[in-house]
């Protein structure tokens, strides 16, 4: 069974600010992509129709966020503790891990292609933009999420393992492949080159938004 879990219990700290006020949502996975849909049901809805078979976000317990994913008649998870890093957010879903799982972020703006390349990766890959956005003009590189299979579950768990290392606020899944590195465990690196991105900041939210959002209106 392939397993995506969405991962959206971030804490947002550089663009919370702008966000729950003027009729915008509370959270940046909410905010909407097109008319219809917001950023994170056109997530889901797009891992489904490539044909995973189940897709889980990760949420906070939010009436926002809940009713979202009941809108959706989407299954979701709350932690009781999501910690400040994804990392750990990974780990303690290792139970819903499958025999093939994707790890996408929850606020990522992905196009079709890129979603396609992740359903299809039966290896361990992580998937980034190594430099700029040539869709939108944004400068700096990302990380959109990583797949795995169930024979690589072992050597995630023990490069994990260490709490002090998946609770840290900055360890990111660039910090896991570091670590899988020094253990001689080496991730396939998938280049993204199309519009894929996130909204970080107010600045994603003005500048970059809109455009991803024409983007979208485009990858039919």
């Amino acid at each position: 069974m392939t397993v995506a879990l969405v991962m959206a219990q971030g804490h947002q700290q550089r663009i919370g600010h702008i966000l729950g006020q003027n009729g915008l949502p509370a959270w940046k996975q909410l905010l909407k992509i097109s008319d219809q849909e917001t950023i994170i049901a056109r997530t889901c809805r797009l891992f489904l129709e490539a044909g995973v078979d189940t897709v889980i976000a990760v949420i906070h317990w939010h009436h926002e966020l809940v009713n979202a994913c009941m809108d959706q008649v989407l299954p979701f998870v709350v932690q009781r503790d999501p910690g400040p890093s994804v990392l750990d957010g990974i780990y303690n879903m290792r139970h819903l891990w499958g025999s093939r799982t994707i790890i996408a972020l929850g606020d990522v703006i992905y196009s079709r292609d890129t979603i396609r390349r992740m359903v299809s990766d039966t290896l361990l890959s992580i998937y980034e933009r190594p430099g700029g956005n040539t869709a939108t003009g944004r400068l700096a590189s990302e990380r959109f999420g990583m797949t795995f299979a169930r024979t690589h579950h072992q050597e995630l768990l023990r490069a994990l393992e260490d709490v002090g290392f998946r609770r840290h606020q900055d360890s990111k899944i660039l910090d896991l492949r570091s670590r899988l590195l020094d253990a001689s465990i080496f991730p396939n690196m998938r280049e993204v080159s199309d519009y894929t991105d996130d909204i970080d900041d107010e600045e994603g939210y003005c500048k970059f938004l809109p455009l991803l959002r024409e983007a979208v209106t485009k990858d039919v």
